[in-house]
């Protein structure tokens, strides 16, 4: 029993007396316990909201990396639960981290560091080339679409790590910004997951709580009511993200029929591959301070070839017959370059990565087998570094993003801290008293427009693995006076779609940006929110028509 002092307990200065009765008829034991708490914990809320706003700030004017500001916010967090006499140990940290989801992303990126040895992705990138035409709108078209439609089936995480590869060969190859694209594809891959209950981690808080399933929330009726939804949203998705790069796009494809830019373009390109080759080489030796001088050196030569090829008076104007002409060259050379480098090895990798996704699969839909997907993408990673006798371990070590396990593993540990400090409860709270707030003709719509909102909104900026979890008891509190359904679907599109607000806003952002920064193309928190951040505005306003007319409307209000 708990008794705070001035509820039902009297204290007269230093003296605190407790009168407790009791019908029991025996001896009844009584321990009596107390412990003294520090007036800062009235404003725990407000020291979690400080923290986060802290983090943001570092993130959003890249005054650190975000990995930094991720443990930095952590550490922050640890000292406030510290104030209110709750200091956690190192054990209770460490237990704080999802080791499914850190375990899941080191498996994949051993795999795919594998599976890119053997030519796969370059090849892959040129048929993407092929089947789009050279076209830089059909190529978009193809990719976001094969993003989406996978991630209804696949992790989202696990089809960025594959398709990352691919987009960026591929953008290499037809001189563009990969960023674009990637940014493109991670929309749509967090779109897609969130058709099913399979393709995003929140969805599978969702379709896999007790309580929801006994009340009717089963996988076949998750998939139709959200994908439903999904549809649209992507389609709206996919204007938006046109409208804004249409300048973009416009300049890149002028400029790639000029021969003398696209050949500058190029130059420039494989410069700044010589220089972050030459500044991660490190010298010791005589021998590789040679190599650093030549390194430097074709730097300067390509330096020099590309100022005397932008001097050149440039040829515009090439007709369609010479724009097919160059594409069907290219697309000769492309062919004749990228090949498969080891037909044995991708073999090997196919059979693997095969059975990883079917284990996947098998995982969501019997649970009796109690695999989850960490454990099964590391026994693949193990499986895959067995059968291909893989030699350079340390080549492969380089190849993982390890700064994006740091930062996850210090967001979630954060994220924790700040639930124990009360913040993602008191979002969950304010949304139960708005609701209750209402008349009863009103609830059901307007409990669908806050649950919608404030689950994007606060998984834009926080972590919707943990604040899904907080807000399956409000709604479950919640539909003893309303219909359960439509709050689900609610809360299931806002933690989805909210993801694509901010770069930290979800997993597969964040690994996106990852494997960016590692090929030299930083994504920095501002370049990706003015993309993202209307494309949640966006495709949220759709599924909340959809929701209105399918469930306030025609009271459609079952699985």
């Amino acid at each position: 029993m708990y008794f705070p002092i001035g509820q039902k307990a009297h204290r007269d200065r230093d003296r605190l007396s407790i009168r407790l009765s009791t019908e029991y008829p025996h001896s009844l034991p009584i321990v009596l316990a107390y412990e003294t708490l520090a007036d800062a914990i009235h404003n725990e809320v407000l020291y979690a909201g400080i923290v986060l706003a802290f983090v943001y700030g570092l993130i959003t004017l890249e005054l650190a990396h975000r990995a930094l500001a991720a443990m930095l916010g952590l550490l922050m967090s640890v000292a406030a639960l510290s104030l209110v006499n709750r200091r956690p140990s190192l054990a209770e940290v460490i237990a704080w981290l999802d080791f499914e989801t850190l375990s899941l992303l080191f498996g994949m990126m051993v795999m795919v560091g594998i599976f890119s040895e053997s030519g796969f992705f370059d090849w892959l990138a040129v048929a993407a080339y092929r089947l789009a035409r050279g076209r830089k709108a059909a190529l978009t078209a193809l990719l976001c679409l094969f993003a989406g439609g996978a991630s209804a089936f696949l992790d989202n995480v696990t089809t960025i790590l594959l398709m990352a590869p691919v987009t960026i060969r591929l953008c290499e190859l037809l001189r563009l910004d990969p960023r674009q694209l990637l940014i493109a594809q991670v929309m749509f891959s967090n779109i897609g997951g969130a058709a099913t209950a399979v393709g995003d981690p929140p969805n599978v808080i969702i379709a896999s709580n007790a309580q929801l399933e006994a009340q009717g929330v089963t996988f076949a009726g998750f998939t139709l009511h959200m994908t439903l939804g999904a549809l649209p949203a992507a389609l709206a998705a996919y204007v938006l993200f046109q409208t804004v790069y249409w300048r973009d796009n416009v300049k890149s494809e002028s400029s790639t029929e000029n021969g003398d830019s696209a050949v500058a373009d190029e130059l420039r390109r494989e410069a700044e591959v010589w220089r972050r080759t030459a500044y991660g080489f490190s010298v010791t030796t005589r021998e590789q301070a040679a190599v650093k001088a030549m390194l430097q050196a074709r730097i300067c030569e390509l330096e020099h070839r590309m100022v005397a090829t932008t001097e050149r008076p440039s040829t515009s104007g090439v007709s369609r017959d010479d724009s097919l002409r160059t594409f069907e060259q290219n697309l000769i050379e492309l062919q004749q370059k990228y090949k498969i480098r080891d037909k044995e090895l991708l073999v090997k990798c196919c059979l693997v990565l095969m059975g990883v996704v079917a284990l996947f699969f098998v995982s969501s839909t019997v649970p009796s087998l109690h695999l989850d997907l960490g454990w099964i993408a590391v026994m693949g990673a193990i499986a895959l570094l067995v059968l291909t006798d893989f030699a350079d371990l340390d080549t492969l070590l380089h190849r993982i993003e390890w700064s994006t396990l740091v930062f996850f593993a210090s967001l979630f540990a954060m994220m924790e801290a700040l639930r124990r400090l009360g913040l993602i409860g008191w979002i969950g709270d304010q949304v139960h008293l708005v609701v209750l707030s209402l008349p009863e003709t009103a609830r059901l719509p307007v409990a669908i427009i806050v649950v919608l909102w404030t689950s994007a909104l606060a998984s834009a900026f926080i972590d919707n693995i943990p604040f899904t979890t907080a807000m399956v008891p409000v709604i479950l509190q919640l539909s003893d006076i309303l219909p359960l359904m439509p709050l689900v679907w609610s809360l299931a599109f806002g933690v989805c779609f909210g993801g694509n607000g901010t770069l930290i806003g979800a997993s597969a952002n964040v690994v996106a940006a990852g494997v960016a920064e590692q090929n030299g193309y930083p994504i920095s928190f501002v370049h990706f929110f003015r993309v993202g951040f209307p494309v949640l505005l966006v495709t949220v306003t759709v599924a909340m028509l959809y929701l209105l007319i399918c469930h306030a409307a025609f009271g459609w209000n079952y699985s």
